[in-house]
């Protein structure tokens, strides 16, 4: 249950694979014509959790057999992006032995290599070739999307198309935290994945994607509290205890969790003037880049809601056994609190 080099050169590996399948030259042209592929999600937040792993891999597609996508037009034809995912699975399953799928709750390709799960998500490249030569394509693409968004906060509305879109913007976002802050967010996930969502239906299961921006917000708390990174194992405990204090707080209390992303995001002030689109939400995670956007709440209505009370239960056992702990209390190795403790030693060095 832990980082592993190995795992890692794997799904490198992996991607170099789907690049080489997905971007090279194919008799008769390329059905997806693609034109950049990222790593995203866990692994390209270095955050990688053996035996609970999974990685986000982004394909950013300009052409589908030999026509040219229109964005945002082909973009919401249902019937037409499923194709797209079709053809990405019959193309990898062609030219690899591995195991590859089309889930029915998420709007990913799955493919299983060795073990490992890659989503592999499809999405517009709306940065038109050659444009702005030199800079960052997904700050390009970042700025094309979220550009009408900031200026005239009041007029937007919630869309995942342009979640979508700008997914490879958010991964950037979280490689800048800091290794205690990677090591929190991982420590986070293998929590959850390991013990929290037993029994959970996969429709119901939060979002990785929640979870990193509570572990965000928990961080910036304890900064206004004068804590600071640097103190390892130490600062990492009293990071992922603020998590489970902030997951019972927003589902408690209904408190709106919201981050100051830097150059990547908005302020708080502007963010609050999109709140029509999520303020008559029960719980309220706010996505660090796109202040429209609540990721506590599915909102493509293929899925059920997740489960957050489920979740904040968990939390509020985990916190009175925490406490247990400290006093000498209880046999906390008996529980998930054991388990936590067990990984938070394995995350020192990743």
């Amino acid at each position: 249950m832990r980082c592993r080099d190995a795992e890692s050169r794997l799904v490198g590996g992996a991607v170099n694979t789907l690049r080489a399948v997905l971007q090279g030259g194919r008799p008769g042209g390329p059905q997806l014509e693609v034109s950049r592929i990222l790593e995203a999600g866990v692994h390209g937040k270095r955050t990688l959790v053996y035996d609970t792993f999974d990685a986000d891999v982004i394909a950013h597609v300009v052409g589908f057999r030999g026509r040219q996508l229109v964005f945002p037009l082909d973009w919401r034809n249902e019937a037409l992006l499923f194709d797209m995912r079709l053809t990405a699975k019959a193309i990898l399953k062609e030219t690899t032995s591995w195991t590859v799928s089309i889930p029915q709750h998420k709007d990913v390709v799955q493919v299983y290599v060795e073990g490992v799960e890659l989503d592999l998500m499809l999405a517009p490249d709306c940065v038109p070739a050659g444009a702005l030569s030199g800079l960052d394509p997904v700050w390009q693409q970042h700025m094309l999307l979220m550009g009408p968004v900031y200026d005239d906060p009041e007029a937007a509305h919630r869309d995942a198309l342009r979640e979508r879109a700008n997914a490879a913007a958010l991964a950037e976002c979280l490689q800048g935290q800091s290794a205690e802050v990677q090591g929190v967010v991982l420590l986070a996930r293998a929590w959850y994945k390991l013990g929290v969502c037993d029994g959970v239906e996969p429709e119901e299961h939060v979002g990785s994607g929640a979870l990193a921006a509570l572990v965000l917000a928990a961080d910036k708390r304890l900064a206004e509290r004068g804590h600071t990174v640097g103190q390892g194992d130490i600062y990492q405990l009293e990071l992922f205890l603020e998590v489970l204090r902030l997951i019972d707080e927003v589902v408690t209390r209904g408190s709106v969790v919201m981050v100051d992303a830097g150059e990547w995001g908005y302020r708080r002030e502007l963010g609050m003037r999109c709140a029509r689109n999520w303020e008559n939400d029960k719980v309220k995670i706010i996505h660090p880049i796109d202040p429209t956007c609540n990721l506590a709440r599915e909102c493509s209505g293929r899925r059920r809601q997740p489960d957050w009370e489920g979740l904040a239960s968990e939390a509020r056992q985990l916190l009175r056994l925490a406490s247990h702990a400290s006093r000498g209390e209880g046999q906390p190795h008996t529980s998930t609190l054991g388990r936590t403790e067990q990984l938070l030693h394995e995350i020192k060095g990743l």
